[in-house]
């Protein structure tokens, strides 16, 4: 589990209330300054006041031997010390201290409860075998994940259920309440895929055109990529990205495949592992850059579901208490960005391979 909150605007220590239904596990972060340096003065373009030397410590509040902490990441660019405390309970006061250059700064943290945000409001429906035209129900399913987020009213939440493919940046989901989460899930007992690749190449019916004026090897098909190096995959084997053709002729030593994007003639060019026809085979290359943009949404959980190729797949502009738990994030540069998001951000038991992990 992973949980942000707003770093500290003047020294002192910042704790995020862990939640025990992950692993027990509360993240603390301190920021720092040494005497006689002024708030954000810089040295060599990093700030004078990195400390040599940090630990975290912890306690119950009658307790009196301090525990130790988790190994404290130091972070001198931002003025910033990050650790953890584990086995923590649920609704508990503890006392924290982050030393820092043998100065303690103090402050307590309270635990919270263990209880996943709900929905209270209506339920959609979506499949990949559903229709636009129906009205969101269980017996008839809308068809696209878009239609149906933007028919969600706050507190609503939506079941998605198969393969989805994506055309563009998906909205963004209504802002729930603290009694009423907006909540996007798998249907239950199906599986839900988010992918953000062209649909007809994934599929294996899109056509590749042999260039054996560059190498035998070499295929390439007409698409427009957003992006200069766009993740692209046979299967989830992800094919290294080269800048040029005269690349992907001489590949890498110890390299199995390659591609190559050229954006001036809206062409991808790769160069299977095998050397093979990627004709009639899987190739998933990315479509959309940001699958998923947020701006000032609040309390909106996402579970169950499974995100495949974005470049950045979520970004999270001033978001407040967003939780997303037990998805798959799969060939993901970035996986999820929390940008000057307040609140909690809550990241837990997610699978993210073959990706860039949580970035903030």
């Amino acid at each position: 589990m992973f949980r942000r909150r707003l770093r500290a605007r003047r020294p002192g220590l910042r704790a995020s209330g862990g939640n025990p239904h992950a692993r027990g596990i509360c993240c603390v972060s301190a920021t720092h300054w040494r005497a006689g340096l002024g708030r954000g003065q810089r040295t060599a373009g990093r700030f004078a006041d990195a400390p040599a030397v940090a630990r975290l410590e912890w306690k119950k509040p009658l307790e009196v031997s301090w525990k130790p902490g988790a190994l404290v990441l130091i972070e001198p660019a931002d003025m910033e010390c990050r650790g953890s405390i584990l086995q923590v309970q649920a609704g508990l006061q503890y006392d924290v201290q982050m030393i820092i250059d043998a100065q303690p700064i103090g402050g307590t943290v309270i635990t919270k409860s263990n209880k996943l945000p709900v929905s209270a409001g209506n339920a959609h429906y979506v499949s990949d075998d559903g229709n636009d035209a129906n009205p969101g129900t269980t017996l008839l399913p809308l068809r696209n994940v878009n239609t149906a987020i933007q028919r969600m009213n706050g507190g609503d939440i939506l079941y998605v259920k198969g393969r989805h493919y994506l055309g563009g940046t998906m909205p963004q989901p209504p802002s729930g309440a603290p009694a009423s989460w907006t909540v996007i899930a798998s249907w239950p007992g199906h599986e839900a895929i988010i992918d953000a690749t062209w649909e007809d190449y994934s599929k294996g019916i899109g056509v590749w055109t042999n260039h054996p004026e560059h190498h035998q090897a070499i295929w390439s098909a007409p698409v427009r990529t957003s992006v200069g190096r766009p993740p692209v995959a046979q299967g989830e084997f992800l094919l290294y990205p080269y800048a040029s053709i005269a690349e992907l002729i001489n590949p890498t030593p110890g390299v199995a495949g390659g591609c190559f994007s050229d954006q001036g003639n809206s062409r991808v060019y790769v160069r299977l592992p095998d050397d093979g026809d990627p004709n009639g085979r899987e190739i998933n290359i990315n479509r959309v850059r940001e699958p998923w943009r947020w701006t000032g949404g609040a309390y909106i959980r996402v579970t169950n579901i499974k995100f495949r190729f974005g470049i950045e797949y979520t970004r999270l502009y001033d978001c407040i208490n967003t939780w997303w738990d037990h998805n798959a994030f799969v060939n993901c540069t970035s996986a999820i960005r929390g940008i000057f998001s307040t609140g909690d951000l809550t990241f837990e038991n997610n699978d993210v391979y073959k990706s860039v992990d949580y970035s903030t």
